[in-house]
């Protein structure tokens, strides 16, 4: 198959490209020139804002799927739809879990009230947009006008089969946010051994994925003909909570600690932590069959080595 990735240069984009390209599939990864295309791809250095050299570059590689990264406005969609190639055969999108209504709840958009516990893929979506707005610094921060929900309903209006992967809470090697690094600072700050939680963020559950299970299952859904036209969530199968998610990472370093819970101590970040943030993944495993290649303790253990 011959697969354009609009930006395998980074994190988990990468990954993704290696992992297409080990299945023996041919490859372009399209992107601005900022780090190396990974090996053993074919590269293109073109912005998508520049329509003509976008539809140039698909249409000369022959493109068949095209497998967008880093859509996050819907301006992005907007910018690829008119250079779609003659010949594709199906667009996948990486969109977010923070699509979900539960989403909106959490950041105190939306009702809490009527929330489901775990939220499968035809779960409700925020109705509520922008739902990064109020912490972009000006108006020309990708985050004034990111809303995953516009990128995919703008997809849908393609005249290809898309494929959407709602992808969880994403850690490993290299990860920009360095949630696993943040974490471990945190233990790394318990007093006497002992790290107390604010009560609602301790009991607080979330989906996660470890960077190279997540990469395995785009490259899975970007390749099976059964997954066309589908949406799937992808993360790992139990949804940790908080003080159990801490207490994996303490005993990957080997220097467990004891949490406890404490009223007095304030939650880490704003949010309504009586709304927790759990995907139904079982989709994707059932259709697919995807299997995690790696695993939360493999990963974690490779991501704590990364940072040393």
């Amino acid at each position: 198959m011959r697969i354009a990735l609009l930006g395998g240069t980074g994190f988990i984009g990468s990954r993704v490209a290696r992992e297409l390209v080990s299945a023996g599939h041919t490859v372009l990864v399209v992107h601005r020139g900022r780090r190396p295309a990974p090996a053993r791809c074919a590269s293109s250095v073109t912005d998508r804002a520049d329509g003509s050299g976008l539809a140039r570059a698909l249409a000369e590689f022959e493109t068949q799927t095209l497998l967008d990264m880093i859509a996050y406005t819907e301006r992005d969609v907007e910018q690829v739809l008119p250079a779609l190639p003659a010949g594709l055969r199906r667009i996948v999108v990486i969109s977010s879990g923070d699509v979900y209504q539960t989403y909106g709840a959490f950041l105190g958009l939306e009702p809490p009230d009527s929330v489901a516990e775990s939220t499968g893929e035809e779960a409700p979506l925020r109705s509520s947009r922008y739902p990064y707005r109020a912490t972009a610094r000006s108006r020309d921060d990708m985050l004034f006008d990111y809303d995953k929900v516009l990128v995919e309903s703008r997809y849908r209006e393609a005249p290809t089969p898309v494929t959407t992967l709602r992808l969880p809470m994403v850690y490993g090697p290299g990860d920009p946010n360095a949630r696993v690094a943040t974490e471990r600072r945190r233990l790394r700050s318990a007093v006497g051994g002992v790290l107390e939680l604010n009560p609602g963020e301790a009991a607080w559950r979330c989906t996660r994925g470890y960077v190279d299970d997540v990469a395995r299952a785009v490259a899975l859904a970007t390749t099976q003909r059964a997954a066309s036209g589908r949406t799937y969530n992808v993360g790992e199968t139990d949804a940790l909570a908080t003080a159990d998610w801490l207490a994996e990472i303490a005993r990957a370093t080997g220097e467990p600690i004891a949490i406890r819970t404490s009223p007095e101590v304030a939650p880490s970040r704003r949010g309504e932590w009586t709304v927790s943030l759990v995907a139904d993944t079982g989709r994707i495993r059932r259709e697919l069959s995807f299997v995690e290649p790696v695993g939360r303790r493999a990963g974690l253990l490779r991501t704590l080595a990364h940072y040393g």
